[in-house]
């Protein structure tokens, strides 16, 4: 399934988690139970590195107490205590009773639960596209510089795509502002208009939540050319407890694509051309309590064929 479509479903089912529970010692409820609250705390604030780390000291508890389970040879998870012969009159049917038991099976049912669930494979693509992108900031043996980069890496890059009409390029600095101060300004998308260069039209589309939503924005191009216009999704990953960073990443819509009922689909603009945007994103890093990094990459497709006459020119669909 789709990201968007994931978000359809409740998250985490916390009434078949808790029936789940009930088949584990008591002695270890208390602590999972604690445990599966801060992930869907985690969950709802988009901190899905600290998800994934919590998620992962959570199944190892599970698998400890799966183990000792196993060693108890406890295999039937329902105890029953008295004894009902063929004679028992009804009224002494009340004094059998069926209790559960912990067993290792439960354990490992409890385990695979939270492994599917959607807060689980939510997070886990987010952490992998967010890792993706700070991957490729850092990196700077498959960049070309095209302006001067002083000691500290910052500047601007460039990088062919091989093989792909797509281009690649990022930008490195740094900003006297707090790192919170810059992620607000981020998340505004309608004023995008009112500092991202050449933007001349932003429209937010849809979100769902508060840091993953949907935007068109348009960017004018010198005539000939018409605008270009981009539809987006992207979502932030506020990872500022353990790394002091926020990673932001964003991509193009296909049309093909089945969106959230949340997110609407914007026609294209008039005199308006819609390029591709394989992969966006910033990275902020924070410095110090007034000062981040401030690293913003994208590859795209401009959609500018090469033009080899006039009569190409006058008859191009993306003129």
């Amino acid at each position: 399934k789709g990201m968007a479509l994931l978000y359809s479903e409740i998250a985490f089912d916390r009434e078949a988690a808790s029936n789940l529970l009930q088949f584990l010692p008591e002695a270890s409820q208390a602590n999972i139970q604690s445990k599966l609250n801060e992930c869907e705390k985690l969950f709802t604030f988009d901190q899905h590195f600290d998800l994934l780390d919590q998620i992962k000291d959570l199944l190892a508890i599970i698998k400890a107490v799966e183990h000792d389970l196993l060693q108890s040879s406890v295999v039937v998870g329902i105890e029953v205590t008295g004894a009902v012969a063929e004679s028992t009159p009804p009224e002494s049917v009340e004094a059998v009773e069926a209790k559960k038991q912990p067993t290792a099976l439960s354990a490992a049912m409890l385990a695979a639960f939270i492994e599917s669930s959607p807060m689980y494979v939510i997070g886990q693509e987010k952490v992998r596209e967010c890792q993706h992108l700070s991957d490729d900031i850092e990196d700077h043996t498959t960049w070309t510089p095209t302006t001067s980069i002083d000691e500290k890496g910052y500047g601007t890059y460039y990088r062919a795509e091989v093989g792909k009409t797509a281009h690649s390029f990022k930008v490195i600095g740094e900003v006297q502002e707090s790192i919170l101060h810059v992620v607000s300004v981020i998340m505004e998308l309608d004023l995008y208009t009112e500092w991202f260069p050449m933007c001349c039209e932003a429209e937010m589309q849809g979100e769902l939540t508060r840091f993953h939503k949907s935007s068109r924005f348009v960017v004018q191009v010198p005539w000939p050319m018409s605008n270009r216009e981009v539809f987006l999704v992207g979502y932030g990953v506020d990872d500022l407890t353990t790394r002091k960073r926020v990673i932001i990443t964003s991509r193009s819509v296909a049309d093909s694509e089945k969106l959230h009922s949340n997110i609407r689909r914007p026609p294209v603009g008039k005199k308006c051309t819609r390029i591709s945007v394989e992969k966006g994103g910033f990275l902020l890093e924070a410095l110090s309590p007034n000062s981040c990094r401030i690293s913003f990459i994208m590859n795209v497709d401009p959609e500018i064929p090469h033009i080899g006459c006039t009569d190409h020119l006058t008859h191009s669909p993306f003129y």
